[in-house]
């Protein structure tokens, strides 16, 4: 099933998140997240990984185990979600939105897609 993680967002409070900032199911629309996203800023940028299904699995376990995100710490409980699975073996948490996507770049078999008004 598909998941969306979106620690102190507001896409996963309107669309059913709830405490966890987890959005699943047909919520979990990756298109839709985008353009919720492009709303309200003037460039989105997604970083795209190859993932097995059991590092995707630990990602949202890791998600669901934090509380729910205060305003300003979405790069915090992103970084801390991902920290040590998979390719983010080597991310350290960060509550930086800029640092956080700095360190995604520079790993290997990343792909960057940016959207711009």
């Amino acid at each position: 099933m598909p998941a969306l993680y979106d620690p102190a967002g507001d896409f996963a409070y309107e669309h059913g998140g709830g405490d966890t900032d987890v959005v699943s199911g047909p919520d979990a629309n990756l298109p839709g997240y985008v353009d919720y996203h492009s709303q309200s800023d003037d460039s989105v940028s997604l970083y795209y990984f190859q993932t097995t299904q059991s590092e995707e699995e630990q990602i949202i376990r890791n998600a669901l185990s934090l509380p729910t995100a205060p305003p300003g710490t979405c790069a915090r409980r992103t970084s801390t979600a991902i920290q040590g699975v998979g390719p983010f073996k080597f991310i350290n948490p960060t509550i930086f939105p800029s640092r956080l996507a700095s360190q995604l770049s520079f790993l290997p078999g990343v792909w960057v897609f940016n959207y711009s008004k």
